[in-house]
């Protein structure tokens, strides 16, 4: 039989590539084990680490896009223990896990988008702000102590990373398994840092050595050090998550589902309490009586619990007021008189540049200068911070962003709204207490921004932004509103 040339290229392509791409494939693999193998057993072993631990991240990613993601951004704050950042040397900045995930989600999902596999989310004013903050931002790099490359870097790990993430998120998570994948991923991320702080306070170890030295706060009472490096952060964390178990607690039908739920949320509120840290008191709080006002089941499981624990305060108050916790924490007056202080000397401190502010890395400097400040004349063991995240930005780089700044929560609460409202009327798959959800993680992260410097909160920025991209992306799955449905709920809302 003679075989055509159509026969032949059917041949080639059909059999003969596919053969010769996968014996090419082996023979990549089989390179690569012992290139590893052969590091391994030299000092660079690190090195096969990072490489094999990379790899193992931008692959899961791409088989799937929503459990890749959420992969990276449950074990993100580990990467640096375990040889996942990659350490470029003097003068070049690292490409760390997050960076590097962040951009190869970005080639990914922009791939995806351009063969029509996925669409890109409608935008909105809250995409226009967040792009108006950047760019204010970046007007300010020049002033910055350090350089504008460090600035830049600087700025691109504390809000550039989580701005991506509210987008990724917004873009992978649109029903409900979607959803639920992505509650899951939360309910690790708050269980593994609660247990993580309650072990380090009650034995005293530190593992995951964030700081160069055990810290404590005054009177001797212990701060965590380690993971995250700040009892804030770990508090801001924790708290924004709790309100997503509770929900699944009241939520859940199983037995067993029920109490593994309590004993988390439990676990979690425990973690918040041995943080020791009053900004962190305060917001949880706060989201639990937002919880109150907005949620009936929850408000009708937890007024006998908060009547019970009343009489137990009352009883035990002796006891309480002569703590070391009570006198050393809630009692300590000097952290409360230096924001006062900021407070009151913004014009001292900013010297008349409202517009494009300081520069970053320069409210130290003018802080001591014109102050000198409450803790004396010397400098503090640290950079002193105005510990309030808008007048942060406010001195680093003005009103040009710190107004789209302030903006970004107005249009979240705004946004959440109307999203609430959506679902009181039934006209979404998911109950108005998942928005009462978002709401709450909303309060707790608003309310540390006004105690401390956001900007140089990393991990607590992307989760809150990732929590914001969950409801906005099952914001944008649901059909649109007629626009009189619209315009007559905001004439509802300006109504007297």
């Amino acid at each position: 039989m003679i075989r055509t040339s159509h026969d032949v290229g059917d041949f080639v392509r059909h059999k003969l590539l596919p053969v010769v791409g996968n014996l090419f494939l082996a023979a990549i693999v089989v390179a690569l084990g012992f290139a590893l193998a052969t590091v391994i057993m030299t000092p660079k072993y690190t090195w096969a680490l990072t490489v094999t631990g990379v790899g193992f991240y931008l692959m899961s990613i791409s088989v799937n896009p929503l459990l890749g993601f959420l992969l990276w951004i449950t074990t993100a704050p580990f990467s640096r223990f375990y040889y996942l950042d990659v350490k470029m040397g003097r003068g070049i900045p690292d490409l760390t896990l997050s960076r590097l995930c962040a951009a190869f989600i970005m080639a990914f999902l922009a791939a995806q988008i351009a063969s029509r596999q996925r669409k890109f989310p409608r935008i909105g004013k809250l995409d226009l702000v967040m792009v108006l903050f950047c760019l204010g931002f970046a007007i300010s790099t020049p002033m910055a102590v350090s350089g504008p490359k460090n600035a830049v870097v600087h700025f691109a790990d504390g809000y550039g990373v989580p701005f991506l993430i509210y987008l990724f998120a917004r873009m992978l998570v649109t029903n409900r398994r979607e959803l639920r994948s992505a509650t899951v991923a939360l309910f690790v991320i708050g269980g593994y840092l609660s247990v993580v702080a309650i072990r380090e306070q009650l034995t005293g170890e530190v593992l995951f050595w964030f700081r160069d030295a055990n810290w404590y706060y005054q009177g001797g009472v212990r701060s965590l050090a380690g993971l995250l490096g700040n009892p804030a952060f770990f508090g801001a964390i924790i708290s924004m998550i709790i309100p997503f178990t509770i929900r699944a607690v009241l939520n859940s039908d199983n037995p067993s589902k029920k109490v593994f739920g309590l004993a988390l949320a439990a676990t979690e509120t425990w973690a918040v309490y041995l943080t020791y840290n009053r900004g962190s008191w305060v917001a949880f709080i706060l989201s639990m009586v937002f919880l109150i006002a907005f949620y009936p089941r929850f408000r009708r499981a937890v007024i006998p619990v908060l009547l019970v624990a009343a009489v137990v305060v009352v009883v035990s108050w002796p006891a309480i007021s002569s703590s070391r916790i009570y006198k050393e924490r809630i009692g300590a007056g000097i952290p409360v008189l230096y924001r006062l202080g900021v407070y009151g000397s913004v014009d001292d401190i900013i010297q008349g540049k409202y517009l494009f502010g300081l520069g970053l890395g320069q409210y130290h400097y003018a802080y001591l200068r014109v102050m000198k400040g409450i803790y004396g004349d010397s400098p503090w063991p640290a950079k002193m911070m105005p510990h309030n995240a808008f007048l942060y930005i406010l001195f680093t780089a003005g009103l040009v962003a710190m107004v789209p700044y302030v903006l970004i929560f107005v249009f979240i609460a705004v946004d959440g709204y109307f999203l609430w409202r959506r679902a009181k009327r039934g006209a979404t798959w998911f109950e108005p207490e998942l928005v009462v959800c978002f709401g709450a993680a909303w309060v707790v992260y608003v309310v540390q921004s006004m105690i401390i410097d956001m900007m140089s909160s990393f991990y607590p920025n992307m989760v809150f932004f990732l929590i914001m991209g969950f409801m906005y992306g099952i914001r944008d799955a649901l059909p649109k509103e007629p626009k009189e449905a619209e315009t007559r709920e905001l004439a509802e809302v300006q109504a007297p």
